[in-house]
């Protein structure tokens, strides 16, 4: 239901041409129009690229304590590929379980507690990166950054509402990973499985 509703939008999306981009004319509307009203409604305004240019963006500290409560508790579930393997396989699971994420005094660095399964039970370390802005954007950057006990790694990582996606290396390997951000449990508003209900 959901990738039906999908594909008719982008289908919709290409038919829209610059002089009416203004206006949004084309609307799927499953059922009788009363509940996608009310669904329209609660959803964010759309805006063109063109509307966003200049906009302000909220400050530094604004979006960094944002980030702080987003991430602080949080569980990244998703999954990662691995380059050049070649199998008919989906790619695999993926799971991180974050303590406290908080700003460091120093320039763009950042803590992350995060609970790992490695040589025996679960245990917190805490692991410093980078988190560069683009916008409101924040992405993690690390570049051949040694994590004490895993090794050396490189990725580029970004978070936007409730989800993440970037590109990892550990030494020959490498690929992509991406999931959801969940707290407290509480399935992603984005879940698929609760969508089609």
């Amino acid at each position: 239901m959901i990738r039906l509703f999908a594909v008719l939008s982008a289908a919709c999306i290409a038919l829209v041409t610059p002089a009416a981009s203004q206006e949004s004319f084309c609307q799927v509307t499953p059922g009788d129009g009363q509940g996608s009203q009310e669904a329209r409604s609660n959803s964010p305004k759309s805006e063109t690229a063109q509307q966003q240019i200049g906009q302000p963006i909220p400050s530094l500290q604004e979006l960094t304590k944002k980030l702080e409560s987003k991430l602080s508790g949080a569980t990244l579930v998703g999954v990662f590929t691995v380059d050049g393997l070649k199998s008919d396989r989906p790619p695999r699971q993926d799971k991180y379980t974050l303590g406290k994420v908080s700003k460091l005094p120093e320039a763009d660095l950042w803590n992350f507690e995060a609970k790992v399964d490695f040589g025996g039970p679960n245990k917190t370390i805490p692991i410093v990166v980078a988190i560069k802005w683009a916008g409101d954007t924040p992405m993690i950057q690390l570049t051949n950054t040694t994590i004490p006990g895993m090794g050396t790694f490189s990725a580029r990582v970004f978070f936007y509402e409730d989800r993440y996606a970037g590109t990892w290396q550990h030494g020959p390997f490498g690929g992509h990973m991406y999931g959801r951000i969940e707290k407290g449990g509480a399935p992603s508003k984005h879940d698929e499985k609760a969508g089609d209900k």
